[in-house]
């Protein structure tokens, strides 16, 4: 049994022992810093919408009057027929943040021959720590599904909740084992409701190694723009809507492991909720001669507008 108490690993990198919580809950002051790191170190994250849940279950209800005819010809003191009549459309967004926690053992002598003291660990936690969690999170929020198998680590960790790519359902065009081109783009925009196709910053989000051969092909000299989009840094838009490399994006799928999977839509669209109670404890065992940093986030995800969003199927990711 571990010998001790917790303590809570502050933000701030002049954070000293004296300055902890008991209990290993953030300050709000505190909490939001970790929540701004962990966003400004995702380029997804800090592209999106994040909201700060003070409740572990969220929602928002919309009202729409559709996407048929409303306005009818009017024929004086004679009411519009039955057929005429319009109803409001009613939807319910919701997030239910589920928790996931990491542990880090570090000895007494990695302590005091590395580190120097309690404080320099601190100092080096505050410093790293957002990065590593931001990956895992992202990675989470990506590609979630809890009709995973536990076969793995990750699965364990993906299978807590339902991602992007699971809960983008309303459209989704199969590529059929083609390469990212012109044609493929323009077929799964014609899959967005024609109300969403001039959002603001619709974009296609791909995978890495589908951004890749994409920029090359377009790059390819003999293409119209080909010399200016093989110097350019990233990769040229289609027909103004810009393509995207996410990293977290599968493009291992598939019988040959070959395909991938894109996500077209506005970022705003995409939400991610943090939820308030994040604990950063060191807990030491004096007889074995370690610490134990334990780390406990709740996070969920959704989409604003649900029917906003083609998901792009079978994307050759590998030639």
């Amino acid at each position: 049994m571990a010998i001790g108490h917790n303590q809570t690993i502050l933000q701030k990198a002049t954070t000293t022992a004296a300055d902890l919580q008991p209990d290993g809950v953030l300050l709000p002051e505190q909490e939001d810093e970790l929540f701004k790191d962990i966003i400004k170190t995702s380029e997804l994250l800090s592209q999106i919408s994040v909201k700060t849940m003070t409740r572990r279950e969220w929602q928002r209800h919309f009202m729409s009057f559709g996407t048929g005819q409303t306005l009818m010809a009017e024929e004086e003191n004679t009411a519009l027929g039955e057929g005429d009549l319009a109803s409001p459309v009613f939807r319910k967004v919701s997030m239910a943040a589920a928790y996931f926690k990491a542990e880090f053992i570090v000895t007494y002598q990695t302590l005091a021959e590395v580190v120097g003291n309690k404080e320099g660990f601190m100092r080096l936690v505050r410093e790293n720590l957002p990065e590593k969690v931001t990956a895992d999170l992202v990675d989470i929020l990506v590609n979630g599904d809890t009709s995973l198998p536990a076969t793995t680590q990750k699965n364990r960790a993906r299978r807590q909740l339902n991602g992007f790519l699971k809960k983008a359902t309303s459209h989704i065009y199969d590529a059929e084992s083609n390469l990212l081109s012109p044609t493929v783009l323009d077929a799964g925009h014609l899959q967005m409701p024609v109300q969403y196709r001039k959002r603001a910053g619709m974009s296609v989000l791909v995978p890495s190694n589908v951004y890749t051969l994409y920029k090359g092909q377009r790059g390819a000299r003999m293409t119209p723009g080909g010399d200016a989009a093989l110097e350019a840094a990233n990769a040229p838009p289609h027909s103004g809507r810009p393509i995207v490399e996410e990293p977290f994006l599968p493009d291992d799928l598939g019988s040959d492991s070959d395909l991938g999977q894109c996500i077209q839509t506005w970022p705003e669209n995409m939400l991610v909720g943090m939820f308030r109670g994040t604990t950063i404890q060191l807990q030491e065992d004096i007889r074995r001669g370690h610490a134990i940093l334990v780390v406990r986030v709740a996070a969920d995800c959704t989409y604003n507008v649900p029917d906003g969003v083609v998901r792009y199927d079978n994307v050759k990711a590998k030639v």
